[in-house]
């Protein structure tokens, strides 16, 4: 579910805007296992050179749970997204950019509540 009191609008200025999901019980967002802790995702889309410099960590998929368990594929932190990989997503930005493609960053970060009542979510 959409909570649209957190929503943050796109603006040219921002070049970026952002939405915030309460998610089910279980923590299945999309089809995607999050970290048990996780009762909220945001998820923020914008320009390559808006969000790179504070992406912090890249996200992967595992395969789905063992018998007995979700079939949903988990999403885990798996390393720092550090200068080398920010370089190589600039430069393949770069490459698109110079065939006149256009480019979006899509980010997620998994919310405890705990998260959320330090930021002051309701």
């Amino acid at each position: 579910q959409r909570l649209e009191a957190l929503e943050v609008p796109f603006s040219s200025t921002r070049k970026a805007m952002a939405t915030v999901h309460q998610l089910p019980r279980g923590g299945v967002f999309e089809g995607v296992q999050l970290e048990e802790s996780a009762t909220h995702i945001a998820i923020v889309k914008g320009a390559p050179d808006v969000l790179l410099p504070r992406l912090t960590g890249a996200f992967s998929f595992d395969g789905g749970g063992a018998a007995g368990e979700s079939d949903a594929p988990k999403l885990r932190l798996v390393n720092a997204f550090d200068a080398e990989d920010k370089a190589w997503f600039s430069a393949e930005n770069g490459a698109l950019a110079d065939r006149a493609m256009r480019v979006l960053c899509i980010c997620a970060r998994p919310l405890s509540a705990e998260e959320r009542r330090l930021q002051g979510m309701r």
